[in-house]
């Protein structure tokens, strides 16, 4: 715009006074560079066409790459046939006396696959690159990178060119009309009488040429009161051929300024002001949706996280398992030539097995929930096709949390997102509310115009009598106007009357489930912790069980079949107990973090901040 009105103006100072082919060069030049500017403003860059391919070629790349960096998938696994016999690796010590040396090959397999360990043990659990990290750490590359949030988080930036655009309602408008008209006609001729009364005289045909160029320019603009006001300038020539006037050609200017004022419906800022306020509020809820957004993936994280820990933990325990039965089924054999029979060996043995198998899924488990945990944070240094193992390095909490209910219930009211959302659609109600009561009034404007003109032979002269303000012409009027029944405008008032009373009573259940939802995850958090509690004790218990069997069969040598099972049996339930415990305090350290969601804290206790300035700015 500031190009087009630098061309104007010089235009206009260098116009001869009383050249008409220069002033018609003139106003096409007005005419095409207001044109152009319309046409070639400041419009955005062509976005970059989508390309899937290239996308999958990227997820490719990172599973193909070096394996030695983390980045890329292991060979397939050849998959064993299910056996159809057992041959027990103990069985070439019966009638002998046992030495591990007669089995050497299936004993070292059996010891390198059952006790490449946990982080518990102080081993690997694969040959991955295994990279250890803290809770706080996750939780700062899932704010970074999780694909889930960033979709979000476009979200209050689109609502925020709404703003833009309801507010753009009330910007001012620069027009150009440009017009050319010819005229030929010829007139029929007409009779004149003689002034005697005698004698008719007739005048011939002839022919009317008139040609007219016009260009009107001007501004126009609604403002929050309601009120339309359009300010134009034109300018007309005008040549006639035969000349019927003094001046020919001749210049007619107008400056015609035009207010049009709503008296009734459509009054007032607050109701033209209506959908800006509802846009403003739009924005809020979508940066809620992308705070909840941000909410929902640090408490899958976190969840995730625990049961990454837990499972961790339960490999552990398997392979103690698994090297305790181990230990009794070799211990048996030793006594192969005492007191130990088949049976008592293909016991233990088959317990051992058992328990192998079950060690094998829950190292499964545990890569299934590191790929899990990548794909929550999207860190693209460790990609879900890379085969980085991510594993806690953060110990789980431990110490019991005294919590007020009282507290709690007003930290939620105050903090808890779905609250602020549904007060921000309340507001929306309202707003609604108001422009529908008002769309209930009959349509009463009033219109006034004024009018300052001026003709003469050229621009110059014809602008300057315009400018005396002699020649004016001004009108005013009233336009009213209401639908007989007006059935349309009560429907819409009752409509917004009925989803004010929605909301509010949606906001009333909101506050209810609020209560709900804190209570519930307190009472799951004090659960959790008394859990926490009986399976210590359980575990302890059991692992003092345990001993007591031990030390009986090796003070006593007794290997009955009742005393290995029972053995057996113990060793399974100090595994269990010892599993539950590690549950239990997974479970605590998930219900803190689900309270803190619940409280509508969770960000805060995670310390994410979410910048919310640059929108605020925005908004106002």
């Amino acid at each position: 715009m500031d190009r087009t009105e630098h061309v104007i103006h010089a235009t206009r100072s260098r116009a001869p006074r009383r050249s008409a082919r220069t002033l018609s060069a003139a106003l096409a030049s007005v005419a095409a560079a207001a044109l152009l500017t319309s046409l070639c403003g400041c419009l955005p860059d062509d976005p970059e066409p989508y390309n899937a391919k290239a996308l999958h070629n990227a997820a490719r790349g990172k599973a193909t790459g070096d394996l030695s960096a983390g980045n890329a998938l292991l060979p397939q696994q050849r998959l064993s046939k299910i056996p159809t016999t057992y041959q027990s690796r103990y069985e070439a010590g019966v009638g002998d006396r046992w030495n591990p040396k007669d089995n050497p090959t299936l004993d070292a397999t059996i010891r390198q696959s059952e006790m490449e360990g946990s982080g518990g043990s102080g081993r690997p659990l694969s040959d991955d690159k295994t990279v250890r990290l803290t809770l706080q750490d996750l939780v700062n590359r899932a704010v970074a990178n999780n694909l889930d949030v960033r979709v979000a988080g476009y979200g209050p930036a689109i609502e925020a060119s709404r703003i833009i655009e309801a507010e753009a309602r009330f910007d001012p408008t620069f027009f150009t009309n440009l017009g050319v008209e010819r005229t030929d006609r010829a007139t029929p001729g007409s009779v004149v009488t003689d002034p005697s009364g005698t004698t008719l005289r007739s005048v011939r045909t002839f022919e009317n040429k008139q040609d007219a160029f016009t260009l009107a320019s001007g501004i126009k603009q609604t403002l929050e009161t309601g009120a339309n006001i359009q300010v134009q300038q034109q300018l007309k020539r005008t040549s006639q051929t035969p000349t019927q006037t003094i001046y020919n050609p001749y210049v007619e200017s107008d400056l015609t300024l035009e207010i049009t004022q709503p008296l009734l419906r459509d009054f007032g800022a607050k109701v033209n002001r209506a959908r800006i306020g509802i846009a403003r509020n739009t924005s809020r809820v979508s940066l809620l949706d992308f705070r909840k957004a941000a909410e929902d993936n640090l408490a899958e994280v976190e969840k995730v996280y625990w049961e990454l820990h837990q499972a961790e933990q339960d490999v552990y325990i398997q392979e103690r398992l698994v090297a305790a039965s181990r230990d009794t089924a070799e211990k048996i054999a030793v006594r192969a030539q005492q007191d130990a029979t088949v049976s008592q060996m293909k016991q233990a043995d088959a317990t051992v097995q058992t328990r192998r198998a079950e060690l094998i899924r829950t190292r499964a488990r545990v890569r299934d929930l590191s790929d899990q945990l990548k794909q929550l944070v999207n860190d693209p240094d460790m990609p879900v096709t890379s085969n980085i193992l991510v594993l806690p390095a953060t110990p789980p909490l431990q110490e019991p949390v005294n919590l007020d209910t009282d507290d709690i219930i007003g930290s939620a009211l105050l903090n808890r997102l779905e609250l602020g959302q549904q007060l921000l659609k309340l507001d929306n109600a309202d707003i609604t509310l108001d422009a529908a009561k008002n769309n209930l009034l009959p349509q009463l404007n009033v219109k006034g115009t004024v009018n300052p003109n001026g003709t003469d032979r050229d621009v110059h002269d014809a602008f300057l009598q315009q400018s005396d303000f002699n020649r004016l012409t001004a009108s005013v009027g009233f336009q009213f106007e209401i639908p007989l029944g007006n059935r349309e405008a009560t429907a819409i008032y009752r409509r917004s009357l009925l989803q004010r009373y929605q909301a509010l009573d949606q906001y009333r259940s909101l506050v209810e489930q609020v209560a709900l939802d804190v209570k519930t995850q307190l009472r799951d958090v004090q659960t959790s912790w008394q859990e926490v509690l009986a399976t210590r004790l359980a575990r302890i218990a059991q692992t003092e069980s345990l001993k007591a069997i031990v030390d009986r069969r090796e003070r006593m040598g007794e290997y009955s079949p009742t005393s290995v099972q029972l053995e057996l049996d113990s060793q399974e339930r100090l595994a269990q107990t010892a599993r539950a415990e590690v549950a239990s305090l997974a479970n605590y350290n998930t219900a803190i973090s689900k309270l803190e969601k619940a409280k509508g804290t969770l960000l805060r206790y995670n310390n994410v901040v979410i910048e919310e300035q640059g929108l605020r700015r925005q908004l106002r």
